[in-house]
């Protein structure tokens, strides 16, 4: 009996780790964008097209936040009577391409509010709020805002206060 011995190569099979970066459309993936931003992930874009969107909103992490149309893509009060800012960046996000109006900010009276972190804010019309249009805290974490391009007017209070001893901002 003759057993002959078939030397099978095996070649290397080499996968590289793709990144998927995900993105979202509202409102024709998730209709609120709150519930959009809460769904995203890490360094996940969330496109929205142009029409008016309600409420309070926190934007954190590293995501980023395109509207469509600066002109066409509105962000407003939620006309529920909250004293908050209607955006908060916390973190490393990029938002741009929106205008921000409505706000009555009874809290600390901003419109746009930043909290902490490296925030890209760009390409936006922020206009006729109740007091400031955009404030940038840093008093207790370091704040490295990046402000540029937006048009800023009709506001009650300042355009843009820059509070806190840690504050690097750019504007």
């Amino acid at each position: 009996m003759l057993i002959m011995l078939v030397p099978v190569m095996l070649g290397h099979i080499s996968c590289n780790n793709v990144y998927a970066q995900q993105i979202i459309h509202v409102p024709e993936d998730i209709s609120n964008l709150q519930k959009a931003i809460d769904a995203s992930e890490t360094d996940a874009i969330i496109k929205v097209s142009a029409g008016t969107y309600y409420g309070n909103l926190l934007l954190s992490g590293r995501r980023t936040m395109i509207g469509e149309d600066p002109q066409r893509t509105i962000l407003t009060d939620d006309g529920e009577g909250s004293p908050d800012a209607i955006m908060i960046i916390s973190g490393d996000c990029t938002f741009t391409g929106f205008t921000v109006t409505g706000a009555r900010g009874a809290g600390l009276g901003h419109a746009v509010m930043v909290t902490r972190g490296a925030p890209t804010i760009t390409n936006n019309i922020i206009r006729d709020n109740a007091f400031t249009a955009l404030g940038i805290h840093s008093e207790v974490y370091p704040t490295l805002a990046m402000v540029a391009g937006n048009k800023i007017y009709g506001n009650g209070g300042a355009g843009i206060a820059n509070y806190g001893q840690y504050s690097k901002s750019v504007i």
